[in-house]
C-alpha cells in the first residue's frame, strides 16, 4: 500500500450556517485531492482500460485526471457507468470510479449541467 499524504489547501473561514458555501469548499477539496492522487499514483498500466469501453475512449485514469486539471471538462464523467471494474483490477489499489464520482459531484455543485 502506498502511503499518501493529503494535498488540501487551507480553507478560509466560513460561517457554519452557510451550508451551500461549506458544500462548495468540500467538493472543491475532494475533486482536487482525487485528481492529484490519480495523476500521482496511477501508473497507466492499462489493466483498467482493456475491459472498459469508457476508458478505451477517454484513456487511463491518470490521463483523465490530467486532462481535467488542465481543461476542466467534468461532463465526460457522466459517460462512465461507475460499475467499479476499474477499481477491482487496479494493481495500485486506486479507485478510478471514486474519482469519476467526485467529478460528477463537482459538476453538479458548480451547476455545469442543464
Amino acid at each position: 500500500m502506498i502511503n499518501r499524504l493529503p494535498t488540501q489547501k487551507p480553507i478560509k473561514h466560513v460561517d457554519p450556517q452557510d451550508n451551500q458555501e461549506l458544500m462548495r469548499l468540500e467538493n472543491t477539496c475532494n475533486i482536487e485531492q482525487s485528481l492529484l492522487e490519480m495523476t500521482n499514483y496511477c501508473t497507466s498500466c492499462g489493466d483498467c482500460v482493456k475491459p472498459c469501453s469508457f476508458l478505451k475512449r477517454e484513456g487511463t485514469p491518470a490521463a483523465i485526471a490530467q486532462r481535467e486539471l488542465s481543461q476542466g471538462n467534468v461532463q465526460k464523467a457522466f459517460e462512465c457507468s461507475l460499475c467499479g471494474l476499474c477499481d477491482a483490477v487496479c494493481p495500485e489499489t486506486l479507485s478510478p470510479s471514486s474519482m469519476i464520482l467526485e467529478m460528477r459531484r463537482f459538476a453538479v455543485s458548480k451547476g455545469f449541467l442543464d
